[in-house]
């Protein structure tokens, strides 16, 4: 089975908990016989600390300043392909991301919204080059999301791609919460008129999971509890009584 990934990047400017989760659970995928697990980065690269075995793959899709322009300024919005990936190259990525603040979704309603959006044509370039890509190495059997704020992606996959559509849900509500009123509802709207196009979203607990059917109304027949793990190293146990054995968790 050929599983791909697609997660969001923080550009190694910030803390990403999301981020080391989706290593993880690559690793421990890759685990499993005759499966294979891949990564692909939207908005920025990835954090290298975290990537030290490169696990992710080095293209970026729908690259943050590309999408930020074609958002706010409307001669970007056809913005030839050449200038896109000038926008998509990593130094400027990372830059970005050090200068955006981008733990936070004040200003970035409005593309948060167009990503949750299934029918957004500002993406139809894009979509198409991640498709290309997609089917370039061999059609994958499922497409992961790493979170909802990408469901839009799910539409879109399955309209031309034959997948089944797996997407994460956790810390969500974190990023809308910060949107005002008005966007919140549309954003949790959005997400259940999007829900259709997944086949199964897997969550970390009972209660994110009430937390997304109680937020967007779905039925979560598809909602699977499946409880995050601790990959923990081998290692002796300290002799010092002053020195206890100690988790740390992030």
């Amino acid at each position: 089975m050929k599983i791909v990934y697609l997660i969001t990047g923080s550009g190694g400017s910030f803390y990403c908990a999301n981020c080391y989760r989706d290593m993880l659970y690559i690793k421990a995928i890759r685990k499993v016989p005759d499966t294979t697990a891949k990564a692909i980065p939207l908005y920025l690269p990835p954090d290298e600390d975290v990537d030290k075995d490169h696990e992710i793959d080095t293209h970026v899709f729908f690259g943050a300043i590309s999408m930020y322009l074609r958002e706010k300024v409307r001669m970007f919005r056809n913005m030839p392909m050449f200038l896109e990936k000038f926008f998509d190259l990593k130094p400027f990525l990372k830059l970005a991301a050090r200068l955006a603040g981008t733990t936070r979704s004040e200003g970035l309603e409005d593309m948060t919204l167009n990503m949750i959006k299934g029918d957004n044509t500002f993406r139809k370039d894009e979509m198409e080059r991640l498709i290309n890509y997609l089917n370039s190495e061999g059609k994958p059997d499922v497409i992961h999301l790493s979170n909802a704020l990408i469901l839009g992606l799910a539409r879109q996959i399955k309209k031309r791609m034959d997948v089944k559509i797996v997407c994460s849900l956790l810390n969500e509500d974190d990023w809308i919460n910060d949107m005002s009123e008005i966007y919140q509802d549309k954003a949790w709207k959005m997400m259940a008129d999007e829900s259709k196009y997944v086949d199964a979203f897997i969550t970390p607990s009972r209660y994110s999971k009430e937390f997304f059917i109680t937020k967007t109304g779905v039925k979560g027949d598809n909602i699977h509890v499946v409880p995050l793990g601790f990959d923990a190293p081998d290692h002796e146990k300290s002799e010092e009584v002053s020195r206890p054995p100690a988790l740390g968790y992030f």
